[in-house]
């Protein structure tokens, strides 16, 4: 399912659903878990759209994924962020999520009922939460504690990617990786080792079941004492809260830790930067000798102007440029169909300039089809370069697979590696660009490329530079 929250495309996977049913029956399977499931559905929206919405402002194009019970916003940004823009955009989805419970809290809080009247009292003898008691708690745990949980200095949290950012600028990004990773394993172990061997931890049921089911009616009137009271009595019981969800901490935390580590390079980066050839880097498109200059200078106008000009004959506006103009007139709906046949084999022969010349192929990235066909070879380049400069780092592995395995050309490596360095996910990039570079060496590509500027910097860069230059 996907749809538009403020600009920003969510794509909901059918496992998201799933995993809110899962949290349905872990709390209770009743009216309880029901408000619990929606409320983490919700809240879990309104954390991503904190990072995707910080990332617009700082000039990024972002697209939310919601999948099984986790969520993340994926940005391309035209130009490296710094390292305050990345930790602020960390940063701004836990507390955005606590921000945005607040309100939702008070409302819940007021229509509790009173303390010593009869719908309270009856509740007491009971045992059963009234409705804005389930309301309340749900409220607390989907905004409040999991988002206290998003801001631990753990690996891959929220504020884990803070702490590495820190680490990494001080110690170069495999030794300060590397600690925090390891530093995440260890915290993870313990918080292991101390979950299983306790036999009773403050949980998240624990309060209820204290506060109502119990019916201890001191501890339940500090509810109503104040607001800020009510929700120190959930927050300051908030190691209990982590150390009842080792397994969880333990596979998402740890496991994701464990498996970064072993990708991590053997060497740290270098501060030798590349020594870049002079040499003129053709661009895509403008080499062809079939292609009339017309048809270059038509669609250059067309994306400056925003009218579709007169075109040589056989020749006709991109597929890009018509999305184009169709999502800045508001019509996202045409946009996709025209980006659906991007690269669809026929006529009219079309020409993209060079993507980095437009950045409004960011916008359009975001709203390509989930997986493109293929088709025809030299369109399909064209998207892969597209989806490199502005995709994301799934877009551009998943269409380069797609595209090498039709083609078996080292370009889609040489694409698929760039669009990766930007998106800094490095060693990933390390990895194609050495099967590109197997396939086939191009050192004038590896020292110019502009996508690839972020891997310059390190030693495992520089050996391959070095061995393409001996081989050509």
């Amino acid at each position: 399912m996907r749809f538009n929250v403020l600009g920003i495309p969510v794509t909901v996977d059918f496992f998201f659903v799933i995993g809110l049913v899962m949290v349905w029956s872990w709390a209770g399977s009743n009216r309880a878990g029901f408000f619990a499931a929606v409320l983490v559905g919700v809240f879990t929206l309104i954390h991503e759209l904190g990072h995707a919405l910080t990332a617009r402002k700082f000039g990024a194009q972002s697209a939310i994924t919601l999948n099984l019970l986790v969520g993340w916003a994926s940005y391309a940004a035209p130009r490296p962020l710094t390292r305050r823009q990345r930790n602020l955009i960390s940063l701004a989805g836990p507390l955005t999520q606590i921000v945005v419970a607040l309100p939702l809290l008070v409302v819940t809080y007021l229509a509790l009922p009173k303390h010593g009247s009869a719908e309270a009292i009856a509740i007491l003898r009971s045992g059963t939460p009234s409705v804005a008691f389930d309301l309340w708690q749900g409220a607390v745990w989907a905004g409040i504690i999991i988002g206290l949980l998003n801001l631990l200095p753990l690996w891959p949290l929220d504020g884990g990617h803070v702490v590495d950012s820190f680490l990494t600028g001080a110690l170069g990004e495999r030794r300060g990786r590397r600690a925090m990773l390891i530093g995440t394993l260890v915290v993870v172990g313990a918080i292991a080792i101390l979950g299983f061997s306790t036999s009773r931890i403050e949980a998240p049921y624990s309060f209820i079941e204290r506060e109502v089911v119990n019916a201890r009616y001191a501890s339940y009137s500090a509810l109503y004492r104040s607001l800020p009271r009510a929700v120190w009595e959930q927050i300051r019981y908030f190691p209990g809260h982590v150390l009842d969800f080792p397994l969880l901490l333990l596979i998402f935390c740890g496991l994701n830790s464990f498996l970064t580590l072993q990708r991590l390079p053997k060497h740290d980066r270098v501060s030798t930067w590349v020594d870049v050839e002079e040499a003129p880097k053709p661009r895509r498109g403008t080499s062809e000798p079939s292609m009339p200059a017309g048809a270059l200078q038509a669609e250059r106008a067309a994306w400056l102007d925003g009218t579709i000009g007169r075109f040589p004959s056989g020749w006709g506006p991109s597929p890009w440029l018509q999305a184009h103009l169709q999502l800045r007139a508001g019509h996202e709906a045409e946009a996709r169909v025209f980006l659906a046949h991007t690269t669809k084999v026929g006529r009219p022969r079309w020409v993209l300039p060079d993507p980095s010349e437009r950045p409004e192929l960011a916008q359009l990235a975001a709203l390509l089809p989930v997986t493109p066909e293929v088709g025809d070879h030299e369109r399909a380049l064209t998207l892969l370069a597209v989806l490199a400069d502005y995709g994301t780092a799934e877009q551009v592995a998943t269409f380069g697979v797609m595209l090498y395995n039709a083609s078996h050309e080292a370009e889609a490596l040489y694409l698929v590696a760039g669009g990766l360095a930007r998106t800094g996910n490095l060693d990933d990039a390390m990895v194609w660009l050495q099967r590109a570079a197997q396939d086939k060496p191009d050192a004038h590509r590896l020292a110019t490329d502009r996508r690839l500027w972020a891997l310059h910097g390190r030693a495992d860069y520089q050996q391959l530079l070095g061995e393409a230059r001996r081989g050509s």
